[in-house]
């Protein structure tokens, strides 16, 4: 949502929080825009209710379900069929972008979506890394001027050494999860 309505949709929330105004470089205006969340059931995602439960969440999957709603889209909206298509994402779309682009790739090469005119990828400062992803969280505060340097001092040395060792240690439990 932060996309839509901060950066590149056709409006921007107003200070009051209650109105919009237009976003004049939205690209919208020179392009389609489809914009999904994921994983299935996260934000303003939704499942039908005739789907019964699914409580199976990795990055396969969720780039397997990305692949229906898109085949759902498609099906819905064919004027959207052939034209160039491509994939973007941010942050976590570090992983969900490449996992996605390898499934589509594999539907259009088995020619159950012919129609998807797959042109390219972009990711815009992606995940590749866990630990590097948390680790960048002080200095990235710190720049944005969201902390001061005060903060930026006092948490340098002991938290960094703290959130190297909590990024361990999460890494190590999706890697126990995961088997």
């Amino acid at each position: 949502m932060g996309g839509l309505l901060e950066e590149l949709g056709p409006f921007h929330i107003n200070q009051d929080g209650q109105t919009v105004f237009e976003n004049v470089f939205a690209w919208n205006k020179v392009g389609n825009v489809l914009f999904l969340e994921s994983p299935r059931d996260v934000g303003y995602s939704f499942r039908s209710n005739e789907v019964g439960p699914d409580n199976l969440y990795n990055d396969d999957k969720t780039a397997n379900d990305t692949v229906l709603a898109l085949q759902s889209f498609f099906a819905k909206f064919p004027e959207y069929k052939n034209r160039p298509f491509f994939i973007t994402g941010e942050s976590y779309g570090g992983i969900y972008v490449p996992t996605l682009t390898l499934a589509l790739i594999k539907q259009i090469q088995n020619n159950n979506m012919p129609y998807v005119n797959f042109s390219g990828i972009a990711i815009g400062n992606g995940e590749m890394s866990e630990i590097q992803q948390i680790n960048s969280a002080v200095p990235l505060l710190y720049f944005r001027g969201e902390r001061g340097k005060e903060d930026w001092d006092a948490l340098q040395v002991p938290y960094l050494e703290r959130l190297n060792k909590f990024s361990e240690l999460l890494i190590m439990e999706k890697n126990v999860l995961s088997v």
